[in-house]
């Protein structure tokens, strides 16, 4: 049998505080989580434009980075047309617009 000196238990379901370093460091973490959730949000909330009938939105590898390339209407028949003739784009551009233009239904010609 073990036997405890008087008092033991009570010191070990007592609550320790937080010293001055500590609360630092929790703020610090909280702090941070807290931005990137702020971040997330924003990035989320802010997607780019969305592809509706008649329009399109291609984001396509590029010589340098990635290209966005979008319109609506008849601004989109001309990027279609343009995709089409291979003016303006790369190889791999061209098919990624005439593929999007296929799937929105604009006419290629």
């Amino acid at each position: 049998m073990l036997i405890l000196p008087p008092g033991h238990a009570e010191a070990t379901f007592a609550r320790r505080t937080l010293n001055t370093r500590e609360r630092w460091i929790l703020s610090g973490v909280l702090a941070t989580a807290l931005a990137l959730l702020v971040v997330v949000v924003i990035s989320i909330a802010t997607s780019g434009p969305k592809t509706t009938g008649g329009c399109i939105n291609v984001t396509s590898p590029g010589f340098i980075g990635a290209q966005s390339v979008s319109g609506c209407g008849e601004q989109a028949r001309a990027i279609c047309h343009s995709a089409l003739t291979g003016s303006g784009y790369t190889r791999g551009q061209n098919a990624d617009v005439l593929a999007a233009c296929r799937k929105q239904g604009i006419p290629l010609n």
